[in-house]
């Protein structure tokens, strides 16, 4: 029996199944940080073998039957739903949680902007990484949701050290039948924590490829307006959670980097972490 754990802030889903082939696609959702806040309630996932087919029953009610990649996809989706459970009203930052010289940051980037790139060259080098895809904004404080990097093979020219480590970690493939891995920032050798945070400051990043990088501070005001536009906020208390959104930027220092070379981007991020 294989048993496959996804940490959620407050849960820890189970998934069980005796089948080989739906285990080597199921794994891909494996998150297992350690995270510094009380042990999680337990929930556990039973896959079984349908008539050809898998199905399940969710912990919160339903059946799902399909593909092995149909229920990858129905339980992403589930623990997307606990994550609204655990934080209720709380805006999500597309961004990357990084410790730098023991400061707490954020690197926020559109699509493209090489925000993963640059997240994985920070893990090469033993910098501390929580995860590249969202953070909650809570009430009184910060924390970065659990989840795994998603590494495109496009992106493993740049990242060099870590390319043979990627290649073996869970994949599954896109429409281009390309692989697109699940990697632990545990990949490094560094154990893999999430704790709640208070950032120093939120880096916006804007993409430079082929070009130096190059980093300037920006305006409270000018850092707000960016940050609206890379979050997602809840479907009620929205007000409420922009108010916490404008907290996150007046009690942190906001930058933009232009993300040229990865060399020079690592200089200005400790640069601006020794500011403190």
């Amino acid at each position: 029996m294989s048993v496959i754990c996804i940490r959620t802030l407050t849960h820890e889903v189970r998934v069980l199944t005796d089948c080989g082939q739906a285990a080597r696609t199921l794994v891909y959702l494996e998150t297992r940080p350690q995270i510094l806040i009380p042990p999680p309630a337990v929930a556990e996932v039973q896959i079984e073998r349908a008539h050809g087919f898998y199905r399940f029953s969710l912990p919160n009610g339903g059946m799902v039957e399909g593909s092995a990649l149909h229920v990858l996809e129905a339980l992403h989706r589930f623990i997307l739903t606990l994550l609204e459970e655990e934080a209720p009203g709380a805006p999500l930052i597309h961004a990357g949680s990084v410790c730098l010289a023991g400061v707490p940051m954020l690197l926020i980037g559109a699509k493209s902007s090489g925000k993963t790139t640059l997240v994985l060259e920070l893990l090469a080098n033993g910098h501390g990484v929580e995860g590249d895809e969202h953070v909650v904004v809570r009430e009184f404080d910060l924390i970065a949701r659990p989840r795994t990097l998603r590494v495109k093979a496009s992106s493993l020219t740049l990242v060099p050290r870590l390319a043979d480590r990627i290649r073996r970690a869970p994949a599954i493939l896109d429409w281009k039948s390309c692989p697109i891995y699940a990697v632990s920032p545990a990949i490094a050798g560094k154990e893999w924590r999430i704790s709640p945070m208070q950032p120093k400051h939120i880096i916006f990043l804007e993409a430079n490829h082929g070009g130096h990088t190059v980093a300037k501070s920006i305006t409270t005001e000018e850092a707000f307006r960016r940050l609206l536009s890379r979050c997602l906020l809840p479907r009620t208390a929205q007000s409420g959670a922009v108010a916490r959104l404008r907290r996150v930027t007046r009690q942190t220092q906001a930058w933009e980097m232009s993300l040229g070379d990865l060399l020079g981007a690592e200089r200005h991020l400790l640069a601006i972490a020794r500011k403190d």
